[in-house]
């Protein structure tokens, strides 16, 4: 059955009670279709704006090109289901479970994705502007490149394993998150809130943090080579035999941070705030490091090959236990 005529929620239940599984197109806005079993059917490019699918069963479904603009789908059971190119803004999706659900395309402006699980799902090049809520959502896998997921809520969220490719998390909260072994090339963090966050063994080549605060975070074996690090906040982070190779780390701050081991070949640390930092073993060679402040810091078998020092302050810092000084300026 394929139409595009205004349904009656008694109507639609009685027929897939029947048998029938395609409602492609069918218009049924504002809707109570709580609770009901609605799984393996077609509601592909359907009106259901504002529908209630609180607890809902979808799982298998066809949703795409649907209009479910402002619907409620609190705790429904979308698992496989295909929502691609849907208009979710809006929409309540709190506690939802969209286990390896396509959203791919689709419209979650201003969506609430509270607790979702979104574990294996596809988001590649959603939208998920206007400050959408995905605080303790469950990220595991999930494939979001180039989605635009700017100034959202995702404090305490599990993104391990997530690809985050290009994606545009600028100005987004990440408290507390976890990113282990997250793929984030070429991402856009600018701004972004990481306190606490986990992102060891993260790649993060080319990514654009400048001006992030990533206070306490972990970064242990991350990948950060060639990353606009400028600006950022690393105050008590841990980047233990992290690769920042060739990162920009200009007026970054680093004070009581783990560097131990690190790799920073050509880096540039001009003006950064390293006090205190942990640099045993790290290798700095023909890093730029004029202005910055190493008082206190660690530098026990530190390789300084050919790195510049001009301007160094390095008050309370003991150069003969690095290796090799280099050049000065």
């Amino acid at each position: 059955m394929s139409t595009s005529e205004l349904f009656k929620t008694d109507d639609l239940l009685n027929q897939y009670y029947r048998g029938e599984r395609n409602f492609q197109g069918i218009q049924l806005p504002k809707a109570d279709l709580s609770r009901a079993c609605l799984s393996c059917c077609n509601f592909s490019e359907a009106f259901l704006k504002k529908t209630n699918f609180t607890r809902v069963r979808l799982i298998g479904s066809n949703l795409k090109n649907a209009n479910l603009c402002r619907a409620n789908f609190f705790r429904a059971m979308l698992v496989d289901a295909n929502l691609s190119q849907a208009n979710l803004s809006g929409a309540i999706l709190a506690e939802a479970d969209l286990t390896g659900a396509i959203l791919q395309g689709s419209n979650l402006n201003g969506a609430d994705l509270r607790y979702a699980s979104l574990v294996g799902s596809s988001l590649l090049g959603a939208q998920l502007l206007g400050r959408v809520r995905l605080k303790g959502a469950n990220l595991t896998s999930a494939t979001l490149t180039r989605a635009r997921v700017a100034e959202a809520n995702l404090n305490g969220a599990m993104l391990a394993r997530a690809v985050l490719t290009e994606a545009d998390l600028s100005l987004a909260t990440l408290k507390g998150a976890i990113l282990i072994r997250a793929y984030l090339q070429r991402v856009n963090l600018r701004g972004a809130d990481l306190q606490g966050a986990d992102l060891s063994f993260a790649d993060l080549r080319k990514a654009d943090l400048s001006g992030a605060n990533l206070k306490g975070a972990n970064l242990e074996g991350a990948n950060l080579s060639y990353a606009n690090l400028i600006g950022a906040n690393f105050r008590r982070a841990n980047l233990q035999e992290a690769d920042l190779n060739n990162a920009s780390l200009q007026q970054a701050q680093l004070s009581n941070a783990n560097l131990s081991g690190t790799n920073l070949l050509e880096a540039n640390l001009e003006a950064a705030n390293l006090q205190r930092a942990d640099l045993r073993q790290a290798g700095l060679l023909f890093a730029e490091l004029g202005g910055a402040n190493l008082s206190g810091a660690n530098l026990q078998d530190t390789n300084l090959i050919g790195a510049k020092l001009d301007r160094v302050k390095l008050s309370d810092s003991d150069l003969k236990r690095a290796i090799r000084l280099g050049s000065n300026g």
